[in-house]
């Protein structure tokens, strides 16, 4: 909510960690009343009129957790099915395709778990005082080798859809973290659908992700408005002016090092004309850009 004709935000370091944010704009899209807007994680706007919730949701070991996934409240899907013969999980929806349409948008809540960043945590204590030269080796390897890494290790949530020829891989939605649960959307080409009754299998590694809403939109995009919006001023908790730092996508990074440091990052409200219908509504989003480094300092040797 604007304050003073102004939006404002706080970018803050609240863990044992670096930031690095080099980009903070508001994306203002303005939609009709009856329908949500959700950026993919291609920077597309994706609207939704008519979420269907799944006819049946079954887990790894035939558990139907549909109920859970009907709203969002605090109930969630933990993947956290037993099976000792895969270090999987996953959970199969299947949507009404009543209109026979050839495209949808699958819609869902959900956040990465405190187990997955205890795991990682454990992981890392193996390599004791290696750590640091291990994870800076890893930083000069190319984005598409270490997703490959990351999607051999189950870590984020991959999207199949079944096909005629079996279940086959649509997308992934990257990681989020712990710590808020994300409204994440993927657009669906469902011209290879097996049948009427679409069936969507989402899979990741054991209690890596906890979902609390699921559903699926085949409605066409509506035409929507969008405003871009540069921050007007970026103060931090020492009064130095950062705008520089969030203004453009370059080189020049918010660098947020200690736990406590603090961004204020202001946006002046823009005058809109006429044109915009009185029946919209204005959904706002952030585009930012950025990395975090967690600290590791493990003083005991690599247990090899």
């Amino acid at each position: 909510k604007a304050v003073n004709k102004q939006y404002k935000l706080k970018i803050a370091n609240e863990l044992k960690e670096f930031q690095f944010t080099n980009l903070a704009d508001l994306l203002l899209i303005s939609h009709p009343e009856n329908s949500n807007v959700y950026i993919d994680k291609y920077g597309c706007v994706q609207t939704a009129t008519a979420q269907q919730s799944p006819v049946s949701a079954v887990s790894l070991n035939h558990f139907d957790c549909a109920g859970i996934l009907e709203k969002k409240d605090d109930k969630f899907f933990l993947f956290n099915d037993y099976d000792s013969r895969t270090s999987v999980n996953l959970v199969i929806l299947t949507f009404e395709n009543k209109q026979g349409s050839d495209k949808g948008k699958l819609i869902i809540n959900a956040k990465n778990s405190v187990w997955s960043d205890y795991v990682f945590g454990k992981f890392t204590e193996l390599f004791g005082t290696y750590y640091t030269k291990y994870y800076e080796k890893q930083k000069h390897i190319s984005a598409e080798k270490q997703i490959k890494q990351s999607l051999d290790q189950d870590i984020p949530l991959s999207v199949y859809l079944e096909t005629e020829q079996g279940w086959q891989f649509v997308d992934f939605f990257p990681v989020v973290g712990p710590l808020a649960t994300r409204d994440l959307v993927m657009a669906i080409d469902l011209t290879k659908a097996k049948s009427k009754n679409v069936r969507i299998k989402l899979v990741t590694g054991f209690m890596f992700w906890e979902m609390g809403y699921a559903a699926m939109d085949f409605t066409d995009n509506l035409t929507v408005r969008t405003t871009l919006l540069k921050p007007s001023s970026a103060i931090d908790e020492k009064g130095n002016d950062m705008l520089s730092a969030l203004y453009n996508d370059d080189d020049l990074r918010l660098e947020q090092l200690s736990v406590g440091n603090e961004v204020i990052v202001k946006y002046d409200v823009p005058q809109f004309d006429n044109n915009i219908k009185d029946d919209n509504i204005q959904t706002i989003c952030l585009h930012s850009k950025g990395y975090s480094e967690k600290i590791m300092d493990y003083p005991f040797k690599p247990d090899w």
